[in-house]
C-alpha cells in the first residue's frame, strides 16, 4: 500500500463512500427499522457531518473513518426531513425516532467516539490504531479530558485494540433487545487524556 494519510474530516466527494463504510459496519443495528440497505445508505450518507471524524486516505481513496461527537454536533445524524421525504409523515417520523434511539449522550469534557470502521481490504494495517491516536491528539488539542466509546461483546478484536490503546471498561449492559440485532452486551470504555 502507498502512504496512508490520517486526517480530520472527509472530502465532500467521499460522502457516499463514507456512508458505505458506515453501512457495511453498522447496518445490522438498523436493519429492523430501515429494511433496505440502499435506502439506509442514502439516509446515512446525507446525514453524515463530514468534519466530525478522523479519516484515513490512500492516494485520495477513503479507507477508514472514526466518527466522534460532542456538544450538539455528531458524525452520524438522522434528519426527520430525510425520513419524511422517503416514507411520509407517520412512517418517516416513527423510523427516524427509532434510528435516533441509538444516539448517545456525552458528559462535559468528554469526546464520544461515534463508530470506527476500515475498508475490508485495508484491515490489519494499523489504520484503526492510527485514527484513534489522531483522535487522542484532536481531543487533547481541543481541551477534552476523556474519550468514551461503546463496544459490543462480539467485536473482540476492537475491544483488544481499545484496551491496548489505554481504554478502560467502566460498565457492561445486557439486554434481550441486543440479541435481536446480533450481540449480547455493550461495554462502555473510557480513556483519560487529561
Amino acid at each position: 500500500m502507498e502512504k496512508i494519510i490520517i486526517r480530520q474530516g472527509i472530502s465532500l466527494k467521499d460522502r457516499f463512500q463514507a456512508g458505505k463504510l458506515f453501512m457495511d459496519a453498522f447496518y445490522q443495528k438498523f436493519r429492523h427499522t430501515v429494511k433496505n440497505e440502499s435506502t439506509f445508505l442514502n439516509l446515512i450518507s446525507t446525514g453524515l457531518n463530514l468534519d466530525y471524524c478522523i479519516s484515513a486516505y490512500e492516494n485520495s481513496k477513503l479507507l477508514g473513518i472514526c466518527g466522534f461527537q460532542y456538544g450538539k454536533y455528531r458524525f452520524v445524524n438522522f434528519y426527520f426531513r430525510d425520513f419524511i421525504k422517503r416514507y411520509g409523515i407517520f412512517a418517516g417520523t416513527a423510523k427516524c425516532v427509532a434510528c435516533r434511539f441509538y444516539y448517545r449522550k456525552h458528559k462535559d469534557g468528554e469526546l464520544l467516539m461515534d463508530g470506527i470502521t476500515v475498508e475490508k481490504t485495508a484491515r490489519g494495517l494499523g489504520i484503526g490504531s492510527r485514527m484513534i491516536k489522531t483522535l487522542f491528539s484532536y481531543a487533547t488539542a481541543t481541551g477534552f479530558k476523556s474519550i468514551r466509546l461503546d463496544v459490543i461483546d462480539t467485536n473482540t478484536n476492537a475491544r483488544r485494540l481499545y484496551e491496548k490503546l489505554g481504554f478502560k471498561a467502566i460498565k457492561t449492559e445486557k439486554s434481550l433487545f441486543y440479541k435481536d440485532i446480533g450481540f449480547n452486551s455493550i461495554t462502555t470504555m473510557i480513556k483519560d487524556i487529561s
